[in-house]
């Protein structure tokens, strides 16, 4: 009887994600035709360019150097450096920080007017700070920083906020330390919030790259790239690192999705 019910639930998770497949990839075909479409005709719309047109540009951008001298392999390669630079240098400074905000009433009390006034300040404001300050690839690098940095350390103070006063109480009844109530108790109950932060910080952190390359950085990347082709009017190239900036950005976020999931398993966290 057991057994007919799991199997059952099984069939039904699998019927579940074929039609969320189906719809899905129905959904990207009816894009597809309907881009071919306005691209077919006469809408006014002649710097959109056909499909086959963008595949193509992509094809080529794969294998032969741009006008700027690298492949878009070479590209995608100096941004997503970039972007882990920045991702972690922001995580190892607003996690501990994040918790220790969140614990501490009179920390919180005197770095809150900073963080909710630093944080109102768009990333690429920095821009020009970041340029006569660092050199190479640390400009772009300082700005995803600030991209990541604020969701995950907001997401960290309220996850520690959010840990149940019971579980503090009876740990300190037990004769937990601080050190043991951060280790035992306040970061593991956060983490599922932290992680939340990361994702959507990685996402911020990616766009963020893209503006800022565009206003010039050394070294390539797929903001440069875009940015140069648009002004030679060559649109399909420009539509197939766009293509690729979005196609990176949807698997980064589901493979840290999915790499989410893994640890919450193993872990036996949950929200």
């Amino acid at each position: 009887m057991v057994e007919d019910l799991i199997s059952t639930h099984r069939k039904r998770e699998l019927r579940m994600k074929a039609e969320y497949t189906a719809i899905g990839g129905f959904a990207i075909l009816s894009f597809i035709a309907i881009w071919q479409f306005l691209s077919s005709s006469d809408f006014g719309l002649y710097y959109l360019p056909k499909p086959e047109s963008v595949a193509k540009a992509f094809s080529w951008a794969i294998f032969n150097k741009d006008i700027l001298g690298y492949t878009l392999g070479e590209h995608l390669h100096a941004s997503l450096v970039r972007v882990l630079y920045g991702s972690i240098l922001a995580i190892l400074l607003a996690v501990p920080l994040g918790l220790v905000i969140g614990y501490s009433k009179y920390v919180e009390a005197s770095t809150t007017p900073f963080v909710e006034f630093f944080r109102t300040i768009p990333p690429l404001a920095w821009l020009p700070i970041a340029i006569a300050l660092f050199q190479d690839i640390w400009e772009s690098v300082f700005i995803v920083f600030l991209g990541v940095f604020f969701p995950v350390l907001l997401s960290t103070i309220s996850g520690v906020k959010d840990v149940e006063k019971t579980l503090i109480d009876v740990a300190r009844t037990l004769g937990a330390g601080k050190i043991a109530l951060f280790t035992k108790v306040i970061f593991p109950y956060s983490v599922p919030y932290i992680m939340t932060g990361i994702r959507v910080g990685l996402g911020i952190g990616w766009m963020t790259i893209v503006a800022a390359e565009m206003l010039g950085v050394r070294g390539g990347g797929v903001g440069i790239c875009l940015w140069t082709y648009s002004t030679i009017g060559r649109m399909d190239i420009v539509f197939a690192y766009m293509l690729l900036i979005g196609i990176v950005g949807f698997f980064m976020i589901k493979t840290f999705e999915f790499t989410e999931k893994r640890l919450a398993k193993y872990w036996g966290f949950s929200r």
